[in-house]
């Protein structure tokens, strides 16, 4: 039997939080990352999205992966700027 059953983690998280960790696990086994290793990153990832869902001060936390994420905020951002971040410059 398996260590890493994926179906089982993600149980009662948002299609958004389990397509994340979904698609982080295909990026770790691109890796070669022992099974032991993925399934501590996994549950440690699923934890973290239980958390936000249960003490997030904002109901639609949830939703915030699917809302443009770190792409919406390079739009938002400030020119000369990543995502509100102070770009350094090369000289």
């Amino acid at each position: 039997m398996a260590l890493l059953d994926l179906q089982k983690l993600t149980a009662g998280l948002s299609r958004t939080w389990a397509g994340f960790l979904r698609d982080w696990d295909r990026s770790l086994r691109s890796g070669n990352y022992p099974e032991t290793t993925r399934y501590n990153y996994l549950l440690a990832g699923a934890q973290l999205a239980r958390y936000l869902g249960e003490y997030s001060p904002d109901p639609d936390a949830d939703d915030g992966a699917s809302e443009g994420g770190v792409d919406g905020a390079a739009e938002r951002a400030e020119p000369g700027t990543r995502a509100g971040l102070a770009v350094p410059h090369r000289s």
